[in-house]
């Protein structure tokens, strides 16, 4: 059947070998206070899912507590179809896995092995409990239906051989993973670091505490971290200078709230380099380019330098010219007396249409911030990536002076106060914010694709 030979390819579709943890051991407990519906419901959804043992185990759990014969009936039908077939299919899989892990190779082997613990817990969850049934539990309610012949077995020895099993690969995943860390330290490349450390994590992820394992990464990821300053942008309107300023500091800020999202790269804002080139008795003045980055970028120990040249910042207010709006509403403007069709005296309002024409008054501010940026490695004074982002603000406002006309047409909420043209600078902020944010974004993918291609293979 279909089902059951999807279940057999599951054992063709590991994953390769990650070289890192990639397994888990799940729990397949069942809120044992659920309606009987309820567990059939998820049987036949989980069915639908090709989920045959979570089907047997619901359907395990609706036997226990039925007490309808419709019930009964539906939960004996599932076991009657699929619980021999799906332990069979389980064994084959179990059987198979065992043959690849009578040795332990790589991680795909904790993989593997822990494959096979899930499958005999997950089997145990239901076979535990049909095993404590009363022998009528499976005596067939109607005529026509088959007797149910279940060859239960519980799993407890299988269970505790294959978490010792398991236990033995986690333990020498851990010891591979840290003599390869070991022989990638010697590599004295950024690149080779941030593979060591990465094996050195990963055995201690097999194994907390594993060694000196987790020192070591710490240790290791110090050196492999990609370091990058962010330097004053250039701007061509010196009555905005806190401008550029502020986009780095959003941008750092952008930084230091994602950290984790960077395992190997860290930001330098503006204010701690000019610190760093204090201590040089070097200030940054100016804005940096290829030929002055690299200089700068080793005195105080950057690998990379973000430098950027803002193209516009401004902000353009208008006033419209006033403009007549007309406003239609219906109204209700009285009401009368009428008898219904059985002589019963009611009331019904009667509506009316008023107009009222509106002068209008408008304005509008908008704010455009446009910047281009470059990331010099400090190394080879290559721009090694760049691009440009824009962040923009729109400002409107609009009010009536007078009206002709029925008052009551009006919209409600419609301003008749002119209010003052917001800050500049607040505008602007805005608009900075979205291309700040912008601009993260491009520097996370850099960096994203930059360790996924130091990733070991």
């Amino acid at each position: 059947m279909r089902y059951f030979l999807l279940l057999f390819l599951l054992q063709f579709c590991y994953p390769t070998a990650h070289a890192q943890p990639n397994y888990d051991v799940e729990s397949f407990y069942l809120n044992p206070n659920l309606s009987p519906n309820k567990y059939l419901k998820t049987a036949k959804k989980s069915i639908k899912a090709n989920d045959f043992n979570k089907a047997l185990l619901n359907a395990t759990y609706a036997l226990r507590v039925a007490e309808k014969k419709s019930k009964i009936i539906k939960a004996q039908n599932y076991l009657r179809q699929y619980y021999v077939e799906t332990i069979e299919a389980n064994v084959r899989e179990i059987n198979d896995l065992k043959q690849q892990t009578t040795r332990f190779l790589n991680d795909e082997t904790v993989t593997k092995s822990a494959r096979i613990l899930n499958l005999y817990l997950e089997m145990n969850s239901y076979c535990g409990p049909l095993s404590q049934l009363r022998e009528n539990a499976f005596t067939p309610l109607r005529k026509k239906d088959l007797p149910i012949i279940l060859n239960i077995q519980t799993y407890a020895n299988e269970i505790s051989s294959a978490q010792n099993s398991l236990n033995e690969n986690i333990e020498l995943a851990a010891k591979m993973n840290y003599e390869k860390g070991t022989e990638m330290a010697h590599n004295e490349t950024k690149t080779g670091k941030m593979q060591a450390a990465r094996y050195y994590k990963w055995a201690d992820e097999y194994l907390p505490g594993y060694r000196d394992a987790y020192a070591q990464y710490l240790s290791l990821k110090k050196l492999a971290t990609i370091r990058m300053g962010l330097t004053t942008f250039k701007n061509n309107n010196p009555s905005q200078g806190e401008i550029g300023d502020l986009i780095l500091n959003k941008v750092s800020n952008a930084f230091l709230h994602n950290q984790e999202e960077f395992e190997f790269f860290d930001v330098i804002d503006r204010r701690d380099l000019n610190l760093l080139l204090a201590e040089q008795n070097l200030n940054l003045s100016g804005a940096l380019d290829e030929s002055t980055a690299p200089e700068i970028g080793k005195l105080v120990g950057v690998d990379l330098l973000l430098v950027g040249t803002i193209l516009l910042s401004q902000v353009d207010r208008q006033l419209l010219l006033p403009y007549l709006n007309e406003y239609n509403r219906e109204i209700v403007a009285s009401r009368e007396k009428y008898e219904d069709d059985k002589g019963k005296e009611r009331f019904r309002d009667i509506k009316e249409k008023v107009t009222a024409v509106v002068q209008i008054n408008e304005k509008l501010s908008n704010a455009m911030f446009h910047v281009t940026y470059k990331v010099i490695d400090v190394s080879s004074g290559q721009v090694v990536y760049s691009g440009e982002t824009k962040g923009q603000e729109n400002w409107n406002y609009i009010w009536m002076t007078s009206f002709t006309g029925d008052k009551r047409a009006l919209p409600s909420g419609l301003p008749i106060v002119e209010v003052p043209f917001p800050a500049e600078i607040f505008l602007l902020e805005t608009a900075v914010n979205v291309a700040a944010q912008n601009l993260f974004f491009d520097i996370k993918k850099y960096v994203s694709k930059y360790e996924n291609k130091s990733r070991i293979k």
